[in-house]
Protein backbone atom coordinates (compact mmCIF):
# COMPACT_ATOMS: atom_id res chain seq x y z
CA UNK A 1 0.00 0.00 0.00
CA UNK A 2 1.10 3.58 -0.65
CA UNK A 3 0.64 4.55 3.01
CA UNK A 4 2.67 1.55 4.18
CA UNK A 5 5.38 2.39 1.62
CA UNK A 6 5.44 5.96 2.89
CA UNK A 7 6.16 4.97 6.51
CA UNK A 8 8.75 2.38 5.39
CA UNK A 9 10.59 5.15 3.63
CA UNK A 10 10.65 7.30 6.78
CA UNK A 11 11.83 4.44 8.97
CA UNK A 12 14.69 3.70 6.60
CA UNK A 13 15.88 7.32 6.57
CA UNK A 14 15.50 7.49 10.39
CA UNK A 15 17.82 4.53 10.91
CA UNK A 16 20.41 5.98 8.53
CA UNK A 17 20.31 9.27 10.40
CA UNK A 18 20.73 7.59 13.78
CA UNK A 19 23.72 5.65 12.57
CA UNK A 20 25.45 8.71 11.07
CA UNK A 21 24.07 11.18 13.65
CA UNK A 22 23.06 13.47 10.78
CA UNK A 23 20.07 15.11 12.41
CA UNK A 24 19.86 17.86 9.78
CA UNK A 25 19.49 15.22 7.08
CA UNK A 26 16.73 13.57 9.11
CA UNK A 27 14.77 16.84 9.36
CA UNK A 28 15.17 17.48 5.63
CA UNK A 29 14.19 13.95 4.77
CA UNK A 30 11.09 14.19 6.98
CA UNK A 31 9.92 17.33 5.23
CA UNK A 32 10.51 15.67 1.87
CA UNK A 33 8.95 12.40 2.97
CA UNK A 34 5.61 13.94 3.86
CA UNK A 35 5.34 15.03 0.25
CA UNK A 36 6.15 11.58 -1.13
CA UNK A 37 2.48 10.66 -1.53
CA UNK A 38 1.93 13.57 -3.89
CA UNK A 39 5.23 13.09 -5.75
CA UNK A 40 4.68 9.40 -6.49
CA UNK A 41 7.01 6.45 -6.17
CA UNK A 42 9.05 7.38 -9.29
CA UNK A 43 9.80 10.98 -8.10
CA UNK A 44 13.45 12.02 -7.85
CA UNK A 45 14.72 14.64 -5.39
CA UNK A 46 17.27 17.16 -6.69
CA UNK A 47 19.74 18.59 -4.19
CA UNK A 48 19.09 22.33 -4.77
CA UNK A 49 20.02 24.50 -1.80
CA UNK A 50 18.07 27.49 -3.12
CA UNK A 51 14.75 26.26 -4.46
CA UNK A 52 12.63 23.56 -2.83
CA UNK A 53 8.93 22.72 -2.81
CA UNK A 54 7.97 23.87 0.67
CA UNK A 55 4.67 25.58 1.33
CA UNK A 56 4.44 29.40 1.60
CA UNK A 57 5.74 30.79 4.86
CA UNK A 58 8.48 28.19 5.24
CA UNK A 59 12.22 28.43 4.64
CA UNK A 60 11.61 27.25 1.10
CA UNK A 61 9.43 30.26 0.38
CA UNK A 62 12.16 32.53 1.74
CA UNK A 63 14.60 30.86 -0.65
CA UNK A 64 12.21 31.51 -3.52
CA UNK A 65 12.16 35.20 -2.56
CA UNK A 66 15.95 35.27 -2.49
CA UNK A 67 16.02 33.67 -5.92
CA UNK A 68 13.65 36.25 -7.38
CA UNK A 69 15.52 39.12 -5.71
CA UNK A 70 18.84 37.84 -7.02
CA UNK A 71 17.47 37.48 -10.55
CA UNK A 72 16.01 40.99 -10.40
CA UNK A 73 19.28 42.48 -9.15
CA UNK A 74 21.18 40.58 -11.80
CA UNK A 75 19.08 41.92 -14.67
CA UNK A 76 18.80 45.47 -13.29
CA UNK A 77 22.34 45.94 -11.98
CA UNK A 78 24.86 43.11 -12.44
CA UNK A 79 24.24 42.98 -16.20
CA UNK A 80 25.31 46.64 -16.33
CA UNK A 81 28.39 45.88 -14.26
CA UNK A 82 29.23 43.34 -16.97
CA UNK A 83 28.76 46.00 -19.68
CA UNK A 84 30.92 48.53 -17.83
CA UNK A 85 33.62 45.90 -17.22
CA UNK A 86 34.14 45.66 -20.99
CA UNK A 87 35.41 49.27 -20.99
CA UNK A 88 38.25 48.31 -18.65
CA UNK A 89 41.57 48.20 -20.58
CA UNK A 90 43.54 44.98 -20.28
CA UNK A 91 46.31 46.58 -18.26
CA UNK A 92 43.84 47.75 -15.62
CA UNK A 93 42.49 44.40 -14.50
CA UNK A 94 41.61 44.14 -10.78
CA UNK A 95 44.47 42.79 -8.68
CA UNK A 96 42.35 41.63 -5.74
CA UNK A 97 39.70 38.95 -6.00
CA UNK A 98 36.35 40.70 -5.83
CA UNK A 99 32.79 39.43 -5.68
CA UNK A 100 32.10 40.68 -9.20
CA UNK A 101 34.83 38.54 -10.78
CA UNK A 102 32.66 35.54 -9.95
CA UNK A 103 29.82 37.10 -11.92
CA UNK A 104 31.42 38.55 -15.04
CA UNK A 105 30.53 35.44 -17.08
CA UNK A 106 27.33 34.48 -15.22
CA UNK A 107 23.65 34.91 -16.08
CA UNK A 108 20.51 35.59 -14.05
CA UNK A 109 19.60 31.90 -14.28
CA UNK A 110 22.68 31.08 -12.19
CA UNK A 111 21.03 32.70 -9.19
CA UNK A 112 19.89 29.21 -8.14
CA UNK A 113 23.37 28.82 -6.65
CA UNK A 114 24.05 30.30 -3.25
CA UNK A 115 27.58 31.34 -4.29
CA UNK A 116 26.07 33.52 -7.03
CA UNK A 117 23.60 35.05 -4.59
CA UNK A 118 26.43 35.92 -2.21
CA UNK A 119 28.49 37.42 -5.06
CA UNK A 120 25.57 39.59 -6.19
CA UNK A 121 25.04 40.88 -2.67
CA UNK A 122 28.76 41.48 -2.19
CA UNK A 123 29.07 43.39 -5.47
CA UNK A 124 26.22 45.76 -4.63
CA UNK A 125 26.94 46.23 -0.93
CA UNK A 126 30.75 46.20 -0.58
CA UNK A 127 31.88 49.37 1.21
CA UNK A 128 35.54 50.41 1.13
CA UNK A 129 35.06 53.99 2.28
CA UNK A 130 36.91 55.27 -0.80
CA UNK A 131 35.81 58.34 -2.75
CA UNK A 132 36.11 58.32 -6.54
CA UNK A 133 36.40 61.69 -8.32
CA UNK A 134 35.87 61.86 -12.09
CA UNK A 135 36.72 65.06 -13.99
CA UNK A 136 38.07 66.19 -17.39
CA UNK A 137 41.70 67.20 -16.78
CA UNK A 138 42.52 67.30 -20.50
CA UNK A 139 40.67 68.32 -23.64
CA UNK A 140 38.11 71.06 -24.27
CA UNK A 141 36.68 70.98 -20.72
CA UNK A 142 40.08 71.00 -19.04
CA UNK A 143 39.61 74.37 -17.28
CA UNK A 144 36.43 73.16 -15.60
CA UNK A 145 37.98 69.91 -14.47
CA UNK A 146 41.24 71.40 -13.19
CA UNK A 147 39.52 74.01 -10.99
CA UNK A 148 37.20 71.35 -9.61
CA UNK A 149 40.01 68.86 -8.94
CA UNK A 150 42.08 71.50 -7.14
CA UNK A 151 39.11 72.34 -4.92
CA UNK A 152 38.82 68.65 -4.01
CA UNK A 153 42.53 68.13 -3.26
CA UNK A 154 43.04 71.31 -1.25
CA UNK A 155 40.06 70.49 0.97
CA UNK A 156 42.50 68.27 2.87
CA UNK A 157 45.27 69.93 4.86
CA UNK A 158 47.60 67.23 3.57
CA UNK A 159 47.27 66.04 -0.06
CA UNK A 160 48.37 62.58 1.11
CA UNK A 161 45.05 62.30 2.97
CA UNK A 162 43.19 62.61 -0.33
CA UNK A 163 45.46 59.98 -1.87
CA UNK A 164 44.60 57.72 1.05
CA UNK A 165 40.81 58.10 0.86
CA UNK A 166 40.23 59.35 -2.68
CA UNK A 167 41.03 58.43 -6.28
CA UNK A 168 41.05 60.94 -9.15
CA UNK A 169 40.14 59.81 -12.67
CA UNK A 170 40.70 61.89 -15.83
CA UNK A 171 37.83 61.62 -18.32
CA UNK A 172 39.84 63.71 -20.85
CA UNK A 173 36.63 65.39 -22.14
CA UNK A 174 35.91 62.22 -24.12
CA UNK A 175 33.07 59.69 -23.83
CA UNK A 176 35.26 56.58 -24.16
CA UNK A 177 37.82 57.84 -21.64
CA UNK A 178 34.99 58.73 -19.28
CA UNK A 179 33.70 55.13 -19.30
CA UNK A 180 37.20 53.68 -19.00
CA UNK A 181 37.93 55.79 -15.93
CA UNK A 182 34.53 54.99 -14.44
CA UNK A 183 35.24 51.28 -14.91
CA UNK A 184 38.64 51.70 -13.22
CA UNK A 185 37.11 53.50 -10.22
CA UNK A 186 34.46 50.79 -9.83
CA UNK A 187 36.45 47.59 -10.46
CA UNK A 188 40.08 48.43 -9.65
CA UNK A 189 39.79 51.14 -6.99
CA UNK A 190 36.46 49.78 -5.70
CA UNK A 191 35.14 53.19 -4.59
CA UNK A 192 32.01 53.50 -2.45
CA UNK A 193 31.08 57.08 -3.42
CA UNK A 194 31.42 58.82 -6.79
CA UNK A 195 31.80 62.57 -7.43
CA UNK A 196 31.65 64.02 -10.94
CA UNK A 197 29.51 65.52 -13.64
CA UNK A 198 31.25 68.83 -14.33
CA UNK A 199 29.85 68.80 -17.87
CA UNK A 200 26.28 68.17 -18.92
CA UNK A 201 27.19 64.91 -20.70
CA UNK A 202 29.09 63.46 -17.75
CA UNK A 203 26.29 64.47 -15.37
CA UNK A 204 23.75 62.67 -17.55
CA UNK A 205 25.91 59.53 -17.75
CA UNK A 206 26.56 59.46 -13.99
CA UNK A 207 22.85 59.78 -13.32
CA UNK A 208 22.24 56.66 -15.41
CA UNK A 209 25.20 54.64 -14.10
CA UNK A 210 24.55 55.49 -10.45
CA UNK A 211 21.17 53.79 -10.62
CA UNK A 212 22.45 50.71 -12.46
CA UNK A 213 25.57 50.29 -10.31
CA UNK A 214 23.76 51.30 -7.10
CA UNK A 215 26.67 53.52 -6.11
CA UNK A 216 25.82 56.79 -4.28
CA UNK A 217 26.93 59.59 -6.60
CA UNK A 218 27.34 63.34 -6.06
CA UNK A 219 26.69 65.09 -9.38
CA UNK A 220 27.94 68.63 -9.93
CA UNK A 221 25.77 69.75 -12.86
CA UNK A 222 22.15 70.77 -12.30
CA UNK A 223 19.55 68.14 -13.29
CA UNK A 224 17.86 68.64 -16.63
CA UNK A 225 14.27 69.84 -16.69
CA UNK A 226 11.92 66.94 -15.86
CA UNK A 227 14.81 64.48 -16.03
CA UNK A 228 14.24 61.05 -14.50
CA UNK A 229 16.53 61.18 -11.49
CA UNK A 230 18.38 58.17 -10.14
CA UNK A 231 17.63 57.24 -6.51
CA UNK A 232 21.41 57.06 -6.01
CA UNK A 233 22.16 60.49 -7.57
CA UNK A 234 22.48 63.61 -5.41
CA UNK A 235 22.91 66.95 -7.16
CA UNK A 236 25.41 69.41 -5.68
CA UNK A 237 25.15 72.41 -8.00
CA UNK A 238 22.92 75.39 -7.08
CA UNK A 239 19.40 74.53 -8.11
CA UNK A 240 18.26 76.33 -11.26
CA UNK A 241 14.68 75.55 -10.31
CA UNK A 242 15.04 77.22 -6.91
CA UNK A 243 16.41 80.40 -8.47
CA UNK A 244 13.61 80.37 -11.05
CA UNK A 245 11.06 79.98 -8.24
CA UNK A 246 12.60 82.93 -6.38
CA UNK A 247 12.28 85.14 -9.46
CA UNK A 248 8.73 83.92 -10.14
CA UNK A 249 7.76 84.58 -6.52
CA UNK A 250 9.04 88.14 -6.83
CA UNK A 251 6.91 88.57 -9.98
CA UNK A 252 3.89 87.27 -8.09
CA UNK A 253 4.48 89.60 -5.13
CA UNK A 254 4.79 92.59 -7.44
CA UNK A 255 1.50 91.59 -9.12
CA UNK A 256 3.06 91.53 -12.59
CA UNK A 257 0.65 89.75 -14.93
CA UNK A 258 2.25 89.99 -18.39
CA UNK A 259 5.80 88.68 -18.74
CA UNK A 260 8.29 88.35 -21.61
CA UNK A 261 11.43 86.17 -21.48
CA UNK A 262 14.53 86.72 -23.65
CA UNK A 263 17.43 84.26 -23.72
CA UNK A 264 20.25 83.34 -26.15
CA UNK A 265 19.46 80.37 -28.36
CA UNK A 266 20.83 77.00 -27.21
CA UNK A 267 21.70 78.46 -23.78
CA UNK A 268 20.01 78.75 -20.40
CA UNK A 269 17.18 76.51 -21.55
CA UNK A 270 16.92 74.65 -18.23
CA UNK A 271 16.41 77.88 -16.27
CA UNK A 272 13.85 79.11 -18.80
CA UNK A 273 11.95 75.79 -18.63
CA UNK A 274 11.76 75.98 -14.82
CA UNK A 275 10.77 79.65 -14.94
CA UNK A 276 8.09 79.07 -17.56
CA UNK A 277 6.70 76.13 -15.59
CA UNK A 278 6.45 78.16 -12.38
CA UNK A 279 4.89 81.20 -14.10
CA UNK A 280 2.28 78.98 -15.72
CA UNK A 281 1.43 77.53 -12.30
CA UNK A 282 1.00 81.08 -11.00
CA UNK A 283 -1.32 81.76 -13.98
CA UNK A 284 0.87 84.51 -15.39
CA UNK A 285 0.50 85.51 -19.03
CA UNK A 286 3.81 84.79 -20.78
CA UNK A 287 3.40 87.14 -23.73
CA UNK A 288 6.59 86.11 -25.48
CA UNK A 289 9.58 83.75 -25.12
CA UNK A 290 12.21 85.00 -27.54
CA UNK A 291 15.63 83.51 -28.24
CA UNK A 292 18.27 85.30 -30.27
CA UNK A 293 21.71 84.79 -31.72
CA UNK A 294 24.13 86.12 -29.06
CA UNK A 295 26.61 86.99 -31.84
CA UNK A 296 24.05 88.99 -33.82
CA UNK A 297 22.32 91.79 -31.93
CA UNK A 298 20.02 92.46 -34.89
CA UNK A 299 18.11 89.29 -33.95
CA UNK A 300 17.71 90.71 -30.43
CA UNK A 301 16.39 94.01 -31.83
CA UNK A 302 13.93 92.12 -34.03
CA UNK A 303 12.52 90.28 -31.01
CA UNK A 304 12.08 93.53 -29.08
CA UNK A 305 10.33 95.21 -32.05
CA UNK A 306 7.96 92.24 -32.29
CA UNK A 307 7.24 92.36 -28.55
CA UNK A 308 6.21 96.03 -28.64
CA UNK A 309 4.46 95.69 -32.02
CA UNK A 310 6.59 98.33 -33.71
CA UNK A 311 6.11 96.77 -37.17
CA UNK A 312 2.75 95.07 -36.59
CA UNK A 313 0.81 94.85 -39.92
CA UNK A 314 -2.45 95.32 -38.02
CA UNK A 315 -1.30 98.86 -37.18
CA UNK A 316 -1.14 99.91 -40.86
CA UNK A 317 -3.86 102.55 -40.46
CA UNK A 318 -2.05 104.06 -37.50
CA UNK A 319 1.16 104.08 -39.56
CA UNK A 320 -0.58 105.80 -42.50
CA UNK A 321 -1.89 108.55 -40.20
CA UNK A 322 1.58 109.02 -38.72
CA UNK A 323 3.13 109.33 -42.22
CA UNK A 324 0.60 112.01 -43.20
CA UNK A 325 1.30 113.89 -39.99
CA UNK A 326 5.06 113.82 -40.62
CA UNK A 327 4.53 115.02 -44.21
CA UNK A 328 2.61 118.07 -43.01
CA UNK A 329 5.27 118.79 -40.39
CA UNK A 330 7.97 118.60 -43.08
CA UNK A 331 6.05 120.96 -45.40
CA UNK A 332 5.50 123.47 -42.60
CA UNK A 333 9.17 123.33 -41.70
CA UNK A 334 10.21 123.61 -45.37
CA UNK A 335 12.37 120.49 -45.30
CA UNK A 336 12.31 117.36 -47.50
CA UNK A 337 10.10 114.54 -46.25
CA UNK A 338 12.05 111.40 -45.21
CA UNK A 339 9.79 108.34 -44.56
CA UNK A 340 12.72 106.19 -43.33
CA UNK A 341 12.79 107.88 -39.95
CA UNK A 342 9.13 107.17 -39.22
CA UNK A 343 8.45 104.54 -36.56
CA UNK A 344 5.28 103.67 -34.66
CA UNK A 345 5.36 104.21 -30.90
CA UNK A 346 5.66 101.01 -28.85
CA UNK A 347 2.59 99.40 -27.33
CA UNK A 348 2.75 98.54 -23.62
CA UNK A 349 2.35 94.76 -23.98
CA UNK A 350 4.17 93.56 -20.82
CA UNK A 351 4.68 94.49 -17.18
CA UNK A 352 8.24 93.16 -16.98
CA UNK A 353 10.95 91.57 -19.15
CA UNK A 354 13.27 88.77 -17.99
CA UNK A 355 16.69 88.76 -19.68
CA UNK A 356 18.56 85.49 -19.10
CA UNK A 357 21.95 86.67 -20.31
CA UNK A 358 25.08 88.57 -19.25
CA UNK A 359 25.53 92.24 -18.41
CA UNK A 360 26.75 93.13 -21.93
CA UNK A 361 23.49 91.95 -23.46
CA UNK A 362 21.52 93.80 -20.77
CA UNK A 363 23.25 97.09 -21.64
CA UNK A 364 22.58 96.58 -25.36
CA UNK A 365 18.97 95.57 -24.59
CA UNK A 366 18.46 98.87 -22.75
CA UNK A 367 19.92 100.85 -25.67
CA UNK A 368 17.42 99.23 -28.03
CA UNK A 369 14.55 100.01 -25.65
CA UNK A 370 15.60 103.66 -25.45
CA UNK A 371 15.95 103.89 -29.24
CA UNK A 372 12.43 102.50 -29.68
CA UNK A 373 11.24 104.97 -27.01
CA UNK A 374 9.89 102.21 -24.78
CA UNK A 375 8.78 103.66 -21.41
CA UNK A 376 10.85 102.55 -18.43
CA UNK A 377 9.95 99.00 -17.49
CA UNK A 378 11.30 96.68 -14.73
CA UNK A 379 13.92 94.25 -16.02
CA UNK A 380 14.64 90.96 -14.26
CA UNK A 381 17.67 88.72 -14.63
CA UNK A 382 20.01 86.02 -13.37
CA UNK A 383 23.46 85.86 -11.75
CA UNK A 384 25.04 86.58 -15.16
CA UNK A 385 24.14 90.22 -14.65
CA UNK A 386 26.49 90.48 -11.70
CA UNK A 387 29.39 92.71 -12.76
CA UNK A 388 30.50 96.29 -12.00
CA UNK A 389 30.39 96.98 -15.75
CA UNK A 390 26.60 96.81 -15.59
CA UNK A 391 26.64 100.23 -13.86
CA UNK A 392 29.55 101.83 -15.71
CA UNK A 393 28.51 104.30 -16.95
CA UNK A 394 25.47 104.77 -14.68
CA UNK A 395 22.19 103.72 -16.32
CA UNK A 396 18.89 105.24 -15.05
CA UNK A 397 16.89 102.57 -16.90
CA UNK A 398 18.24 99.95 -14.46
CA UNK A 399 16.64 101.55 -11.41
CA UNK A 400 14.11 99.14 -9.90
CA UNK A 401 15.39 96.10 -11.80
CA UNK A 402 16.15 92.78 -10.07
CA UNK A 403 18.45 89.81 -10.54
CA UNK A 404 18.80 86.54 -8.60
CA UNK A 405 21.99 84.80 -7.44
CA UNK A 406 23.00 82.08 -4.97
CA UNK A 407 25.88 84.11 -3.46
CA UNK A 408 25.26 87.16 -1.30
CA UNK A 409 28.45 88.82 -0.06
CA UNK A 410 31.80 87.53 -1.31
CA UNK A 411 33.11 88.17 2.19
CA UNK A 412 30.88 85.42 3.64
CA UNK A 413 31.85 82.34 1.66
CA UNK A 414 31.91 78.83 3.14
CA UNK A 415 34.87 76.46 3.48
CA UNK A 416 37.34 79.28 4.22
CA UNK A 417 37.26 80.43 0.59
CA UNK A 418 38.66 83.89 -0.10
CA UNK A 419 38.35 86.03 -3.25
CA UNK A 420 39.46 89.51 -4.22
CA UNK A 421 36.48 91.87 -4.15
CA UNK A 422 36.07 94.63 -6.70
CA UNK A 423 34.54 97.97 -5.66
CA UNK A 424 32.22 96.32 -3.11
CA UNK A 425 31.72 93.03 -1.21
CA UNK A 426 29.26 92.02 -3.95
CA UNK A 427 31.63 92.03 -6.94
CA UNK A 428 34.75 90.07 -7.81
CA UNK A 429 36.96 89.87 -10.89
CA UNK A 430 35.67 88.00 -13.99
CA UNK A 431 38.62 85.60 -13.75
CA UNK A 432 37.63 84.55 -10.25
CA UNK A 433 33.91 84.21 -10.95
CA UNK A 434 34.05 80.92 -12.89
CA UNK A 435 36.77 79.50 -10.65
CA UNK A 436 34.78 80.39 -7.54
CA UNK A 437 31.70 78.52 -8.74
CA UNK A 438 33.74 75.36 -9.30
CA UNK A 439 35.63 75.75 -6.03
CA UNK A 440 32.39 76.19 -4.09
CA UNK A 441 30.78 73.15 -5.69
CA UNK A 442 33.97 71.11 -5.38
CA UNK A 443 34.48 71.89 -1.70
CA UNK A 444 30.80 71.30 -0.96
CA UNK A 445 30.84 67.89 -2.67
CA UNK A 446 34.00 66.60 -0.97
CA UNK A 447 32.81 67.88 2.42
CA UNK A 448 29.56 65.93 2.02
CA UNK A 449 31.43 62.82 0.80
CA UNK A 450 33.82 62.94 3.76
CA UNK A 451 30.97 63.23 6.25
CA UNK A 452 29.16 60.16 4.92
CA UNK A 453 32.38 58.22 4.29
CA UNK A 454 33.27 58.31 7.96
CA UNK A 455 29.80 57.03 8.88
CA UNK A 456 30.90 53.66 7.43
CA UNK A 457 27.64 51.71 7.20
CA UNK A 458 28.03 47.99 6.54
CA UNK A 459 26.15 48.19 3.24
CA UNK A 460 27.35 50.77 0.70
CA UNK A 461 23.78 51.36 -0.45
CA UNK A 462 22.87 52.70 3.01
CA UNK A 463 24.96 55.78 2.22
CA UNK A 464 21.97 56.94 0.19
CA UNK A 465 19.83 57.10 3.33
CA UNK A 466 22.57 58.95 5.23
CA UNK A 467 22.83 61.52 2.44
CA UNK A 468 19.07 62.05 2.41
CA UNK A 469 19.06 62.78 6.16
CA UNK A 470 22.30 64.79 6.27
CA UNK A 471 22.02 68.20 7.94
CA UNK A 472 24.09 71.33 7.46
CA UNK A 473 26.76 72.18 9.98
CA UNK A 474 25.40 74.17 12.94
CA UNK A 475 27.82 77.09 12.64
CA UNK A 476 27.58 77.42 8.85
CA UNK A 477 26.75 81.07 7.98
CA UNK A 478 26.26 80.28 4.27
CA UNK A 479 23.99 77.23 4.01
CA UNK A 480 21.01 78.19 6.11
CA UNK A 481 18.73 75.24 5.31
CA UNK A 482 18.50 72.46 7.91
CA UNK A 483 18.97 69.65 5.39
CA UNK A 484 21.76 69.43 2.84
CA UNK A 485 19.42 67.99 0.18
CA UNK A 486 15.75 68.54 -0.55
CA UNK A 487 13.23 65.79 -1.31
CA UNK A 488 14.40 65.62 -4.93
CA UNK A 489 17.97 65.02 -3.69
CA UNK A 490 19.07 68.42 -4.98
CA UNK A 491 21.36 70.50 -2.75
CA UNK A 492 19.72 73.30 -0.75
CA UNK A 493 21.62 76.45 -1.72
CA UNK A 494 20.64 79.94 -0.61
CA UNK A 495 19.08 82.40 -3.06
CA UNK A 496 19.45 86.17 -2.97
CA UNK A 497 17.67 88.93 -4.83
CA UNK A 498 19.56 92.10 -5.75
CA UNK A 499 17.63 95.29 -6.50
CA UNK A 500 19.41 97.76 -8.79
CA UNK A 501 19.78 101.52 -8.92
CA UNK A 502 21.30 103.44 -11.81
CA UNK A 503 24.78 103.19 -10.27
CA UNK A 504 24.79 100.16 -7.97
CA UNK A 505 22.84 97.37 -6.34
CA UNK A 506 20.73 96.83 -3.24
CA UNK A 507 21.30 93.37 -1.72
CA UNK A 508 18.11 91.89 -0.35
CA UNK A 509 17.41 89.10 2.11
CA UNK A 510 18.40 85.46 1.69
CA UNK A 511 15.60 83.58 -0.04
CA UNK A 512 14.33 87.13 -0.47
CA UNK A 513 11.55 86.44 -2.94
CA UNK A 514 8.98 86.14 -0.16
CA UNK A 515 10.16 89.50 1.24
CA UNK A 516 10.40 91.22 -2.13
CA UNK A 517 8.18 94.13 -1.15
CA UNK A 518 10.30 95.08 1.86
CA UNK A 519 12.65 98.04 1.59
CA UNK A 520 16.24 96.82 1.00
CA UNK A 521 19.38 98.43 2.35
CA UNK A 522 21.33 100.24 -0.42
CA UNK A 523 24.97 99.48 -1.10
CA UNK A 524 27.34 100.91 -3.66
Amino acid sequence: MKLFGHFSFLQLIFRLCLDARLWKVYILATSLGWQASSLGSNSSFVDDPVVDLAMPGTKGQISQNKLRRCQHQFSESISYYQKLYKFLPKGWQPKAKTAFLKLKDRQASDCRKRSVQRAVHGTLSHHTGKIGVLAPLQGKDRDLGVHFAEAIKTYYKDVKLFERYGVLGDSRSHAKAFHQQLAKLVFVDRVSILIGGVTKYEAKMLNLWSEKLQIPTLILHSPAFRQKLSPFAFYISPDQQQMAISLATYIHNRAFQKVAIFHPEHRQKEFVFHLQDRLNRDKKNIVKIAHYNPKDYSSLALGIRELFKIDDPERHEELAELIEKKKLEAEEAGIPFNPEGIMLPPEQTVDTIIIVDNFKTVRHFINILKYLKVPKIPLLGTQQWRAPELFNPPEPFLAGSIFVDYIGSYLRLPYRLKVTTQESPYFTTPEQTMALDLWLIGRHSIDIAERVRTALPEDRRDIRKILGELRTRKKDPFFQSQRVFDQKQVSNWPTFLFSLSESGLYPMFQRAAEHALLSPTPYR
